[in-house]
């Protein structure tokens, strides 16, 4: 237990009903980004491949957001499409469940993968099942790395402002430090994310 007195901002996360400060990207909105654009080309049987442990905030709220996106375009959510890969078996549970979701009864046209890690995973199993991306199954992830811009096919991503959270966190922090209940700062801060379009989601566009 953290005593009220002992200054702290988490990041990335938060604790819902808590009063810790924090600083995280957008996650929901970010995830609706992501999910119109892949409507916007057409998709209409989009899975999520999202994390687990799946309770942290940052991943809920992507799920949140996906939800949200296909709920405004009047596409009707299949649990189903929804699959939890273990962090602690990436490779071995992605090679197990996306063949299902590309080449399964309720094959998708399209795919939102929760973060990097999973999304490499991801395009080596499409790619080894003889698959082309984007034309059998378009791809986005959130969270963009670097590598990303590089890979066969480059892959639209969600790009978080890490290093604005950091140096926001800092400030915030410094600010509970210097000035305790008389901080003036926000504390509870969503910043922006921005979506990257790469070919990967079927756009001609490169960045």
């Amino acid at each position: 237990c953290i005593r009220d007195s002992f200054p702290l901002v988490l990041i990335d996360r938060f604790v819902p009903g808590k009063e810790t400060p924090f600083v995280t990207s957008d996650n929901y909105e970010g995830s609706i980004e992501a999910i119109e654009h892949l409507i916007e080309n057409g998709l209409k049987r989009i899975g999520q491949l999202t994390i687990s442990p799946s309770h942290l905030t940052s991943i809920t709220e992507r799920t949140r957001g996906y939800k949200s996106a296909l709920e405004k375009h009047n596409i009707a959510f299949d649990q189903d499409l929804v699959r939890e890969i273990p962090y602690d078996d990436i490779r071995g549970s992605i090679w197990k469940i996306v063949p299902e979701l590309v080449q399964g009864p309720k094959k998708v046209d399209g795919l939102f993968v929760a973060n990097n890690n999973l999304a490499v995973a991801t395009l080596e199993c499409v790619q080894e099942l003889g698959l082309r991306i984007p034309e059998d199954v378009k791809v986005v992830s959130f969270d963009d790395i670097e590598m990303f811009k590089f890979s066969h096919p480059p892959i639209t991503a969600v790009s978080q402002p890490v290093m604005k959270m950091g140096a926001t966190a800092v400030d915030v922090l410094i600010d509970k430090m210097v000035n305790g209940k008389d901080a003036k700062k926000e504390d509870k801060v969503f910043l922006p994310t921005t979506l990257v379009v790469r070919q990967s989601s079927g756009s001609t566009e490169k960045a």
